[in-house]
Order: structure tokens, then sequence, then C-alpha cells
């Protein structure tokens, strides 16, 4: 599914799928769909891109990332704003869960499952306003880091609450701001981490 320089957009109940179905009823069989991603989220321009809401979709066993957030590094501000995740489940894709990779902002999961991602449950280059509450992370890859973010940092105002991090070895999960350099910038007066 590929979202481009749109607004106002409800998805519900969409699944997207990189896998074929199993042999047996209720397995998947080989990986092999969605290379880049699931779902693609996009802006050519400023702010084109924004109030894009997922409500219980999933985006599982996909190639590339579940969810890729941006692709276009000529403008540096906010491309995609306000999009939002509730009662999803984000699961088994061979990169990351979501994967923003420019100037997103507004980024908020709600309720949702993000697990067993290869790279990582959500990654950010940068990203200004990121709001995860009650949600639940596993993975047993190790290095994976839950919720991370890249090089370029991010502009504040992160908030982490309720959520449950499970098989997180060596404190690869965000949870406290005594997380690991690589996982986030914890300097920031306006990010809270209120799990476990």
């Amino acid at each position: 599914i590929s979202i481009t320089n749109v607004y106002d957009i409800n998805l519900h109940q969409v699944s997207v799928f990189g896998s074929i179905p199993g042999d047996t009823p209720g397995t998947f069989g080989s990986i092999t769909g969605c290379s880049v991603a699931g779902v693609f989220i996009g802006a050519s321009t400023p702010s084109a891109c924004f109030l894009i809401r997922f409500v219980q979709c999933k985006m599982q066993l996909c190639v590339g990332e579940g969810v890729l957030i941006g692709n276009n590094t000529t403008f540096t501000s906010n491309l995609m704003t306000t999009i939002s995740f509730v009662s999803c489940r984000i699961q088994g894709n061979q990169r990351y869960g979501v994967y923003t990779e420019k100037y997103a902002a507004c980024v908020t999961f709600e309720s949702s499952d993000i697990e067993g991602n290869t790279l990582g449950d959500i990654w950010a280059d940068i990203i200004i306003g990121l709001g995860i509450v009650n949600c639940y992370f596993e993975n047993t890859t190790v290095p994976n880091i839950a919720i991370g973010s890249g090089t370029g940092g991010n502009g504040g105002g992160i908030v982490i609450k309720g959520c449950f991090f499970n098989h997180h070895l060596g404190g690869n999960a965000i949870s406290k701001p005594k997380a690991p350099p690589n996982a986030c910038d914890c300097r920031n007066p306006n990010d809270k981490f209120d799990s476990p």
C-alpha cells in the first residue's frame, strides 16, 4: 500500500502480509513479498501527507519494513505529520516494524502489538513528537532495539507510557532514561519514559 501526498485517511482492519499461506491452516510459508515495505507513507512537499490513521490493521511478514514513513531527503521540514496506529499488529517483518526515514512529526502508537521484527520494532532517523502508550514489544533477536533513533537524533517530545517490553536482552529496550545512547537522546527534558 502506498500513501503519498494525501490527508485525512482512515485504514480500518486492513491486512498486509508478505508471505504465502502455509500448508497447514493458520500458518505461513516463505516470506517473499513487500520487498520495500508493507505500507509506504510519503510526501513530496512539507506537510503534504497528514492525518493518517491505522485502526486494527496488520502489517506482517514483509521482506522490507512493516511500515516505511518517508523517503525524501531534499526537504528539512516535517513531510509526514499526525500518523497514528491504534490496536495494530506489526510483526515478523525482516527489517524494522516501523521505520521513519526522514522528518516525521506526531507519530503515535496506542494499544498495539509490535514484535518480532528483525532489525527492531520502531526506528526513527529524525522524529519530532513520538507517543507510545500501552503497547507490547517482544523480540528474542539480539542486539535488537525495541524503540530507537538514528544519527539524526530526535526533536524531543518522546513519551512512552504503560508499555511492556519482553525478551529485550542486554538493555536493548527503552524503558528508562538509562537506555543505551544509540537507542534515544534521553537528554531532552521533554522525553518521558514511564514504562517498567
